[in-house]
C-alpha cells in the first residue's frame, strides 16, 4: 500500500469538492473532502438531497442535506460507499454529537479546527446481522456555517485503509478559509 507520504515524509492528500446543484440554481458544497493520494470519489446512482442552503461570504452551502457517493482506489481493489449528512443548528452540544455516534465514540480530532468525535470498527447487516463490514462515522459542528456534519463510511475495504481515510479527512474543509 502506498503510505501517503512524500520523500520528505508528509501525508499527500487529494482534494475532492463534494456538491450538488444545477445549472439554474448554481452549485452548493457539502464539503471539501480531502483522500489520502490514490482514493478518488465517484458519484453514486442516488442524487444527493438538499433541504436548505445559505450562502456565506459569496460561497453557497448545503445548509441541510444528504450526498451519497463512492470512494475507491484508482487500482479499483478496494472501495467504500460514502454518505455525508449536514444539519442546520444555531448550537450542538457534546451530548447531541455523541448521540449521533449512538455512544460509540472511538477517538477524537479536529476537522477544519472543529472538534470531532468518531467511530471506526464493524457495522453488522442482513435479517440475522450476519453479514459485517468495516465502517467508520466522523460527528462534528462547523459553527461558521452552522451546519451538523456526519460523515460515514461502509465497506469492505480494508481497516487499515480506512484509517488513512479518516486521517486524511481531518484536513478537509467544511467551510471557506
Amino acid at each position: 500500500m502506498d503510505s501517503g507520504n512524500d520523500s520528505f515524509g508528509e501525508r499527500r492528500y487529494s482534494e475532492h469538492l463534494i456538491s450538488a446543484g444545477n445549472i439554474v440554481l448554481g452549485v452548493y458544497r457539502f464539503i471539501k473532502l480531502k483522500l489520502p493520494d490514490g482514493w478518488v470519489v465517484r458519484k453514486s446512482e442516488i442524487p444527493p438531497e438538499i433541504v436548505y442552503t445559505s450562502e456565506i461570504n459569496g460561497v453557497s452551502y448545503v445548509a441541510e442535506g444528504i450526498s451519497y457517493n463512492y470512494i475507491s482506489h484508482v487500482l479499483g481493489d478496494e472501495g467504500f460507499q460514502l454518505k455525508i449528512s449536514c444539519r442546520k443548528r444555531s448550537s450542538v452540544d457534546e451530548s447531541e454529537i455523541l448521540k449521533r455516534l449512538k455512544g460509540r465514540v472511538t477517538g477524537t480530532s479536529s476537522v477544519s479546527s472543529h472538534r470531532s468525535y468518531f467511530y471506526i470498527g464493524e457495522k453488522k447487516f442482513g435479517v440475522f446481522r450476519k453479514r459485517s463490514f468495516n465502517y467508520a462515522k466522523v460527528v462534528f459542528f462547523c459553527d461558521v456555517t452552522r451546519r451538523l456534519f456526519e460523515v460515514e463510511i461502509l465497506g469492505t475495504g480494508s481497516i487499515d485503509h480506512l484509517r488513512s481515510i479518516l486521517k486524511a479527512i481531518e484536513s478537509s474543509q467544511c467551510h471557506e478559509l
